[in-house]
C-alpha cells in the first residue's frame, strides 16, 4: 500500500489525504497513518495544515528554504517559557515538528535557558535556531558568557576540577542550587535530543544518537556556556516515555534509575580509584544503576573488581547492572562481577 501511495504522489502538484483515500478506497485516518510513517522515513514531505495539507515525494516537493532566527535576551527581563514561545513563533516550529518533537524541543529549550538564567550570572543569553528542511531537523544554540556550567557545579559541590563535575552531572540529581532545582533537567533533556553538546571553558560534553554515545573532549577556551541541541521533525517516542523509563511506576514515578557511562573517563581504565570516581555520584542517590561500557578501549582487573564486586557489595540497597560490553571484554567482565549483586544485561 505504501508503494501505491508513493506512485500516486509522483503526479505534479502532489495530493491531499482525501485524494489518496478516495483513490485507494481507504479512510482518511488510515491514509494519514501511512503518510506519517513515510514522512518519518524522509520519503514524503507535507505543505500546509489540516484538511488542505498536500503531500509530495521528498525528491519532487516544493523547496522549503531554511529558516534562521537569532535573538539576544537580557537575563532580568524574560523567563524561559516566554523566550521559547517567541522563538517558536519566529521559526514556525509547529509547522515542522510533530507533537512529540515540539514538546521535546520546548522541554529542552526551557531547561537549558532556565539554567542560564539561574546559574550563569550572565547579563545576556543568545539564542540561534535553524530549521533545516533538507535534514528534517531543527538546530538550537543557547549561549551565555557567565561563570561556566562545569565550573559552577564544581564549586557548588566542592569537586577537584571541571572534569569531575561532568561525572556528577551525567547521572542526574546534581545541581548548584538544590533549593530551586532537582538536578534532573539536563539528564532528561539529553535523552530527548537527537544530539546535544555542552561546551564550557576547555571542555565539551557530547551526547549523540539520543545519548546512546557520550564523549568528553578538550577544546579551545570558551567563555561561559554554549548548549547546542538537535530535534528531528518527527519523534517516535513521547517525552513522557523518557521520564517513565528512568522514573518508572515501580519506583512510584521517582527518578531512581540512572546510567553510568564508563567511556567518559577516557584512556586505560586500570585503577580502583577510577572506579570509585565513576560511581561516587550515584552511590546512595539511586536505587538502580546501569553501567554502560560502550566504546571502552581498555579495561583492567583492579578497575573491574572495584566497580563490579567491591562497591556493589558495600551498597546492597542499589541494584547494579552492566550493558553494551564490547565482545572482547565480556569474559573479563563476567569473571569480575558479583553475580549475586550485578546483572549482565547483554545476551
Amino acid at each position: 500500500m505504501n508503494r501505491k501511495i508513493l506512485e500516486l504522489l509522483r503526479q505534479p502538484g502532489g495530493a491531499t489525504a482525501s485524494d489518496l483515500a478516495r483513490r485507494l478506497g481507504l479512510s482518511r485516518q488510515a491514509v494519514h497513518q501511512r503518510l506519517r510513517r513515510l514522512e518519518m522515513q524522509g520519503l514524503v514531505v507535507k505543505t500546509g495544515r489540516t484538511r488542505n495539507a498536500r503531500f509530495f515525494l521528498a525528491s519532487q516537493g516544493p523547496k522549503v528554504e531554511e529558516i534562521a532566527v537569532q535573538k539576544t535576551y537580557e537575563t532580568g527581563t524574560v523567563d524561559e517559557d516566554t523566550a521559547f514561545q517567541e522563538i517558536a513563533a519566529l521559526a514556525r516550529l509547529q509547522a515542522f515538528l510533530n507533537r512529540p518533537a515540539f514538546v521535546a524541543a520546548q522541554y529542552i529549550f526551557t531547561e537549558v535557558f532556565n539554567n542560564a538564567l539561574d546559574h550563569s550570572g550572565s547579563r545576556r543569553i543568545q539564542v540561534q535556531v535553524r530549521v533545516q528542511p533538507r535534514h528534517r531537523q531543527v538546530v538550537f544554540v543557547i549561549r551565555d558568557t557567565g561563570r561556566g556550567l562545569f565550573r559552577t557545579l564544581q564549586q557548588a559541590l566542592g569537586l577537584k576540577n571541571e572534569e569531575e563535575a561532568i561525572l556528577w552531572l551525567l547521572p542526574g540529581k546534581s545541581t548548584a542550587a538544590p533549593e530551586r532545582h532537582a538536578g534532573e533537567g539536563l539528564f532528561f533533556a539529553a535523552k530527548m535530543a537527537k544530539e546535544m553538546t555542552l561546551r564550557s571553558h576547555r571542555l565539551a560534553l557530547h551526547f549523540l544518537r539520543y545519548q546512546q554515545e557520550v564523549r568528553v573532549e578538550q577544546q579551545p577556551y570558551l567563555r561561559g556556556t554554549e548548549v547546542r541541541f538537535v530535534v528531528p521533525f518527527h519523534l517516535r517516542r513521547s517525552p513522557e516515555a523518557v521520564f517513565h523509563r528512568y522514573a518508572p511506576a515501580a519506583y512510584d514515578y521517582q527518578f531512581e534509575r540512572s546510567r553510568v557511562v564508563v567511556q567518559v573517563l577516557r584512556g586505560d581504565l586500570i585503577a580502583r580509584s577510577q572506579a570509585r570516581r565513576l560511581l561516587r555520584p550515584v552511590l546512595g542517590r539511586f536505587r538502580e544503576v546501569v553501567v554502560d561500557f560502550a566504546g571502552v578501549q581498555a579495561l583492567g582487573q583492579g578497575f573491574l573488581d572495584e566497580l563490579l564486586r567491591v562497591i556493589p557489595g558495600r551498597y546492597p540497597g542499589i541494584r547494579f547492572a552492566v550493558r553494551r560490553v564490547p565482545e572482547v571484554f565480556r569474559p573479563l567482565v563476567r569473571h569480575a562481577l558479583d553475580k549475586s549483586r550485578v546483572e549482565f544485561l547483554d545476551k
